[in-house]
């Protein structure tokens, strides 16, 4: 499988092959413009060939010149291709006569190389190969240099990692039930070899124990930041806690539905519109517990949901802080709840 794409697709180009790299044999990215995030995953293409084409009079000449220097200390196979005179219309030579599908074709995917280098500071992006990063701190550089170094031999260097798996069982340097030895950071684990070997850090130390996140902790599906909440599946949610009265009820109704009710002027995309639920505390079902993010308006006092969580939130608003606003996002359950107590976070004050 093989991808490229020109300008912002060049972009995607290197966001999505250097956050996925094992689904890809080879990449070409044409005038990129990839995402400040991209920055430091260059090292991700340590098992990709790359072509890179740009146009010396292109306005993303100088992007595609720091990511050339990038590439040259990090692709096994890298090259090159900038057209004089030319702007932001590289892709027109780069594809001509389908020149780019016969450069794809010198080269396959290998899903067991012998060393994988690994950089994310996601746990939606935190597999490649046969390594796996299963506990990181979100935002912060997480970093794993794996070396398979002879038969059932593999040295692993690590950054920012609490908790990793190696997936061995396909390796054609790793036999299942033979003797093996993984050194971690320096230090050496000997013993029979299973499939999968998984590591994780206590008190700071590496162990041969295998990690298990907590009910509150980050973990895939639930990292954040707040927007994760609306990308998928998600409910808005009022309270009826207080003994309200109807005029009450319809307007915490309609601070939920103010936030539900969103469509977003995109431009040439045309308008994007989305109706997800908007129900009570008391219209919750078990099935909206394990399926939805939940968006929480009011308080423990005033939305039952809230109080259900009471003692896992981290923090809440009390009850007569009428001037003030308070929202946050956690995890919980593998998904999210989004808390939204007092003024709603579109409010403004001067």
């Amino acid at each position: 499988i093989y991808l490229t794409g020109l300008s912002m697709g060049g972009g995607g180009t290197i966001w999505l092959g250097l956050t996925r790299p094992d689904i890809w044999a080879a990449l070409a990215p044409c005038c990129p413009a990839p995402p400040e995030e991209s920055a430091d995953q260059a090292c991700n293409a340590g098992n990709l060939p790359v072509h890179l084409f740009v146009g010396d009079k292109d306005f993303l000449y100088p992007t595609a010149l720091e990511w050339k220097k990038k590439f040259e200390g990090c692709s096994p196979r890298f090259e090159y291709a900038e057209y004089p005179g030319i702007g932001h219309n590289s892709w027109e030579y780069a594809y001509k006569d389908g020149f780019i599908f016969d450069w794809f074709a010198r080269f396959k995917g290998n899903l067991y190389p012998d060393r994988v280098q690994f950089n994310t500071r996601w746990f939606k992006y935190n597999k490649a190969y046969w390594v796996e990063i299963e506990d990181l701190t979100p935002g912060s550089l997480a970093s794993v240099d794996a070396r398979v170094t002879g038969m059932n031999a593999v040295e692993v260097t690590t950054q920012g990692v609490d908790a990793f798996t190696l997936h061995l069982k396909d390796h054609p340097k790793f036999k299942a039930g033979g003797k093996a030895e993984i050194t971690i950071d320096g230090r050496l684990f000997r013993g029979n070899s299973p499939a999968s070997f998984a590591f994780s850090k206590v008190d700071g130390q590496w162990t041969d124990k295998p990690f298990a996140p907590g009910i509150r902790c980050k973990q895939q599906g639930a990292e954040g930041p707040v927007s994760a909440v609306i990308s998928s599946n998600h409910i808005y949610v009022y309270g009826t806690g207080g003994n309200p009265s109807e005029e009450t009820l319809q307007a915490r109704r309609a601070i939920a539905a103010a936030a539900a009710n969103w469509s977003v002027d995109r431009g040439m995309l045309g308008r994007v519109m989305v109706f997800p639920r908007v129900i009570s505390d008391v219209e919750m079902r078990p099935s909206d517990f394990e399926t939805s993010n939940l968006v929480l308006f009011g308080t423990r006092e005033t939305n039952k949901v809230i109080e259900t969580f009471a003692g896992t939130l981290p923090m809440h608003l009390q009850a007569d802080a009428t001037d003030y606003g308070l929202v946050y996002v956690f995890p919980l359950n593998a998904h999210y709840v989004l808390v939204n107590s007092g003024l709603p976070w579109w409010t403004q004050s001067g």
